[in-house]
């Protein structure tokens, strides 16, 4: 493809605006992955805790101290509460207890049994009795309580495919020219980003009308018959025609060659614009020979 500059000292010439070609509104589908999350569900799971308070005072014989027990996570609910014990830290003298039979004089006795005489599942009132016959100090109290522990289970997603309508438009072809709809169809797999770049394209091409230019050109130099006799369909030439305002890149649509009666050779040829698209690059080759080392690939 070759390019040459024809100006109005060189031809006839008629320009044509052809708007049947126009499509201002493109539409096309795409088929889109859609990834829904699995579903959100609360599974429990019976634990233990232990529940724990203080009480510093002494429990004189045949006396007794109720301690109040809280759940440690105001969050959990305690369904049951267990048999308390309390800690205590006393040298006893020698004798039967209520609590542990007979214990010898000088022994440290570190447990005693307390009883939970109301509950809820916020708290729990422990009673500790001392009907040992000594007086005791109660250090800390303990009382075990069980509870439903929840943990949030997600379900594993799902995969599922949407149809999308992507849509590109000119609004001020629109105004000019009336809707004019192209649809579009595409192999599946595109994606949605692809897909609107390909309607976009599309909507550069087809929104204006379609410059369409007549020439007549007439050998009459050697130049202007190098020109006739060498250009082919697709060659791409300037040209410039002040009258009509034109300085514009064309290609050669169609050619018509003759010779008038004095033997001068004619040519017409019908021109379409270049639209802005068609300058990119789209993509281009190794300038390498296609010899028994080069594969033509993709």
């Amino acid at each position: 493809m070759s390019v040459a500059t024809f100006d109005d000292t060189m031809l006839d010439i008629t320009l044509e605006l052809d708007d049947r070609e126009i499509y201002n509104d493109i539409r096309s589908q795409v088929d889109v992955t859609v990834i829904t999350p699995g579903a959100e569900t609360w599974e429990s799971v019976e634990v233990t805790d232990t529940a724990i308070g203080f009480y510093s005072d002494t429990i004189s014989d045949g006396q007794h101290a109720d301690v109040t027990l809280y759940t440690r996570r105001l969050s959990y609910y305690a369904l049951a509460w267990e048999l308390p014990t309390a800690d205590v830290s006393y040298t006893v003298a020698g004798g039967y207890t209520g609590v542990g039979g007979y214990v010898e004089s000088g022994v440290y006795h570190t447990t005693i049994d307390g009883v939970v005489t109301a509950s809820n599942t916020r708290s729990a009132t422990v009673r500790i009795t001392n009907n040992t016959g000594y007086t005791i100090r109660v250090l800390s109290v303990k009382c075990d309580y069980s509870y439903n522990d929840y943990e949030k289970m997600v379900g594993n997603p799902t995969t599922g495919t949407q149809t999308l309508t992507v849509r590109a438009t000119d609004a001020t072809s629109i105004a000019l020219y009336g809707r004019r709809v192209m649809n579009l169809t595409w192999p599946l797999g595109q994606t949605q980003e692809q897909t609107e770049g390909l309607a976009a394209a599309y909507l550069a091409r087809y929104k204006d009308p379609v410059i369409r230019v007549k020439m007549t050109i007439i050998g009459k130099t050697d130049a202007l018959i190098e020109e006739i006799y060498t250009r082919d369909i697709s060659d791409l030439i300037t040209v410039i025609n002040t009258s009509l305002g034109l300085n514009a890149d064309f290609y050669i649509n169609n050619i018509n060659l003759y010779h008038d009666p004095f033997g001068l050779p004619i040519v017409e040829w019908t021109l379409e614009y270049q639209r802005t698209n068609e300058t990119y690059t789209l993509f281009t080759l190794d300038t390498s020979e296609l010899d028994g080392t080069h594969v033509l690939a993709y």
